[in-house]
Parts: C-alpha cells; sequence; structure tokens
C-alpha cells in the first residue's frame, strides 16, 4: 500500500537530492558507489545520501558500520533495520527521512560514470510533468544494457517484444538501442530511480506489499495513472554490477511470481489477470520437462501465488 502519511514537503529543499542507498550483505559495493557519488557529483550540487542496512549478516553489518564511522560525513545518514524489509521497504525507511526535492533510489551495486545527479536535476528542473527518470545502464564489462522496459500486457507477453517494437514502436520503443536524447518510456530501471519528491508523494509513494521485483512497474503504473511522464535520459551514465546480493534460485523465482500476480490483480481487469497469467503457467509447464523447479512453480502459479509464502515471512 502507498504511505501517504509521510508528511508532504517535509523540509524538502533542505538539499537538491536524496541519495538512497540499500545495502543487504554487499558492502563493499556500497563503499565504492558512496566513492563514486562523491567523486562524479559535482561541488555545486547539494544532496545527502541515506544508507539503510537492510539487516544484513553480522560481519556485513559490522564492517559498513565501522566504514561509515571511519568516513562520516554530514550528508550521510545511516539506518539500520533489524528485519530485511525488502527493496521496497528498505527504500522506504529512507525515504521517511529524505529531505531532497528529488529522491534517488540508487541500487548500491551501482557506480555513477558521469555527472549523473547534475544532469538528472538539470532534465527534471527544465521538465515539470516529469515525475521519473532513469540513466544510460552498463553492465559490468562496461557495454551499454536497457535502462527501460514495458508494461506486461495481453499483447506483448502473448506475441513478445519483437511483435510489439515493430508494430508500435512508439508505445515500445528499442530497448537495446542507445539512445542520444531523452526518450519518454513506459517503465525505468528499478536499479536507478530519479524520482521528483512532490509527484512522489503525490501517487503515496511506493506499495510495500512488494517485496521483491515489479516494484517499479508499480511505481510507475502510478505515476501514469496520475498523468506523470516518464523518462530515459541517456546524457547521465551509470554502471550496473547486478543483483550481487540475490542468488537466484525455487524461493526468489516464486517470490517474483508472488509480485507479479499481485501486481496484475491491483492494476488489470480480471480477464486480462488471467490471460497474462495463463501464459507464465504455459512456459513454467514446458519448462518443467528439464527442470522439477519448474515443475512446482507450474503448480505455485495454478494456486495463483499467494502471498503468504513471500520470502518476507521466513524471517
Amino acid at each position: 500500500m502507498g504511505n501517504k502519511s509521510l508528511q508532504k514537503g517535509k523540509n524538502i529543499n533542505d538539499f537538491k537530492t536524496s541519495i538512497i542507498l540499500v545495502n543487504y550483505n554487499s558492502t563493499n559495493y556500497t563503499i565504492d558507489c558512496i566513492y563514486s557519488i562523491r567523486k562524479r557529483t559535482s561541488k555545486s550540487e547539494t544532496y545527502e545520501i541515506i544508507v539503510v542496512d537492510n539487516n544484513s549478516r553480522t560481519d556485513e553489518r559490522e564492517k559498513l558500520k565501522d566504514w561509515l564511522n571511519r568516513n562520516e560525513q554530514s550528508e550521510i545518514k545511516k539506518i539500520f533495520l533489524k528485519k530485511n524489509k525488502g527493496f521496497t521497504g528498505g527504500n522506504m525507511e529512507g525515504v521517511k527521512i529524505a529531505k531532497g526535492k528529488y529522491i534517488y533510489l540508487l541500487n548500491n551495486d551501482c557506480i555513477l560514470i558521469n555527472d549523473v545527479i547534475s544532469i538528472l536535476c538539470d532534465f527534471m528542473d527544465n521538465n515539470k510533468n516529469v515525475a521519473a527518470v532513469s540513466p544510460q545502464m552498463l553492465n559490468d564489462e562496461g557495454n551499454p544494457v536497457p535502462a527501460f522496459s514495458y508494461m506486461p500486457t495481453v499483447y506483448n507477453k502473448w506475441f513478445g517484444n519483437k511483435v510489439a517494437n515493430l508494430t508500435n514502436p512508439t508505445k515500445y520503443p528499442y530497448r537495446k538501442k542507445v539512445y542520444k536524447q531523452p526518450i519518454k518510456v513506459e517503465v525505468i530501471t528499478g536499479a536507478s530511480m530519479f524520482l521528483r519528491n512532490t509527484s512522489f508523494y503525490d501517487i503515496g509513494y511506493m506499495d510495500i506489499s512488494y517485496f521483491l521485483y515489479l516494484e517499479e512497474e508499480d511505481l510507475c503504473m502510478n505515476f501514469a495513472r496520475h498523468n506523470y511522464d516518464i523518462y530515459h535520459v541517456p546524457e547521465a551514465v551509470i554502471q550496473h554490477f547486478g543483483s550481487k546480493s540475490t542468488i537466484r534460485n525455487l524461493d526468489i523465482s516464486r517470490e517474483y511470481y508472488i509480485s507479479l500476480c499481485y501486481f496484475l490483480r491491483k492494476w488489470y481487469t480480471q480477464s486480462e489477470y488471467q490471460i497474462i497469467k495463463t501464459r507464465y503457467i504455459i512456459r513454467e509447464l514446458f519448462g518443467s520437462i528439464r527442470s522439477k523447479d519448474r515443475f512446482k512453480l507450474f503448480l505455485f502459479l495454478l494456486k495463483g501465488a499467494p502471498q503468504k509464502y513471500s520470502l518476507r515471512y521466513k524471517q
């Protein structure tokens, strides 16, 4: 659910940007990310960094505490949670104390390649109806990778993105193209979401029902329903080293489907939900020929991927 109980305008503009980093068993990435922010960001920009530790292992948590104590600066705030609240919950803990005009939800396993903060601030300053933007993203080898995606629809889930690209390139711009100019998109990458604080408040912030996955789709859908624009701004560039704190297994795959089914039930008609879900059911059924886990996922989807099986409740 959204969280409009947070006070609107709570001292925002104390900083131009509040950068929120959620750390989970990946302290070295958090440290590298902070170094890159300090190195790449213009001295004229005012910003704060809010580090949220999502109940990491003791060794990782203590390493982070030690580094922050030794490198404490006025722009860094720190929150140590006693329970893993997932991607959305962890970020929202940072949002609660954020005082920036803009809020940058940045994965801790990213580094800034250029003055990302200044570039995105300037774009948002000059485009008042834009609520969210994402920069160009590079992978760990330094190669460009997609930084935006599409909302799931009956059309693109059954016919595929390539057909969607060909038949409606305006709605489905090519994700693998390296763009030179800003482009309007439906969904920006969850690894790097630069948000206007007032618009963020207007939609009720993030839905903390999501533990992992689909957070960016939900956020962007909510912005779109409130008639805000979303853009990819390729002039700004980050490097993303990619899901270093999440190991793919059956539980994580279940979590994806829990989020997907919740998202579809929330925003789509019952018939759309059933048709899109059926596409995934068929996919897991065919996949079960090679994997017992895929058959378990097939059965899990048939049940509607109940939220009670979320990793949120296994702590």
